[in-house]
Parts: structure tokens; sequence; C-alpha cells
């Protein structure tokens, strides 16, 4: 069961972190779109980009099994699109399942904090 805590909180985490990296220039917009300046990433839309850049498309349908301008529907940049696609499948989990990652953080970080306080009275 402690396990399945353990993860729970990990997935949350993981999800939950995803726009704080892409937002760091971990996925520069640069290189996603294949060395032109990321003020014409700017002006164009996610579908554009990825049509452009079939070898990104390609890898985020690999990665997730979906069509790359479905599965970057609702992010608010392709780099979020990307690291979702490879967190999703770093942990083996679906991409096109949908939590409410602070709720789940939440949840994750009090079932945590119950294990640790259990533990500590044994």
């Amino acid at each position: 069961m402690k396990h399945a805590h353990v993860l729970v909180l990990a997935l949350a985490v993981a999800v939950y972190c995803v726009p704080a990296f892409a937002q760091h220039g971990h996925i520069t917009h640069s290189r996603i779109n294949n060395g032109s300046s990321s003020s014409s990433t700017h002006q164009r839309t996610m579908d554009q980009q990825l049509s452009k850049n079939t070898r990104l498309s390609s890898k985020i349908q690999t990665l997730t099994g979906i069509d790359a301008p479905k599965a970057c529907d609702g992010f608010k940049n392709l780099g979020q699109c990307v690291a979702a696609a490879h967190v999703s499948k770093n942990l083996g989990i679906s991409f096109d399942c949908q939590a409410n990652s602070k709720k789940e953080t939440k949840k994750g970080t009090q079932q945590a904090d119950q294990d640790l306080r259990d533990s500590s009275n044994s």
C-alpha cells in the first residue's frame, strides 16, 4: 500500500512540475523549431509548429500513441507537451489520462504525512 502512495505522489509531483521544466528552457523554442528564432514560434499555432516540424510531431506520436496535434491540445506551449509525453513514457502511464495535479499533489502529500506518522508510532 505504501508503494502505491509513493507512486501516486511521484506521479502528481511529476505532472505538477512538467510546466515548470518546460518554461525554464529545458526544451527551448529554437530547438523545437529547428533553429528558427523563438519570436517566430510565438506567432505560429502549435498545430503549425507541428506540421512544420514533422520529426518532432512523429516523436510525440511515438511517445504518446496519439496524433501529435491531438496530444498537444490543451497545453500552453509545445515544450510542455513534449515534456509531458516524456514523463508519461518514463513512468509507464497512459498519456491521455487526465488528473488534477494540484489536488493529487495535496492528496499524495497528506497520504505521505500519514504514512510517516504511522511509521513513527510503531
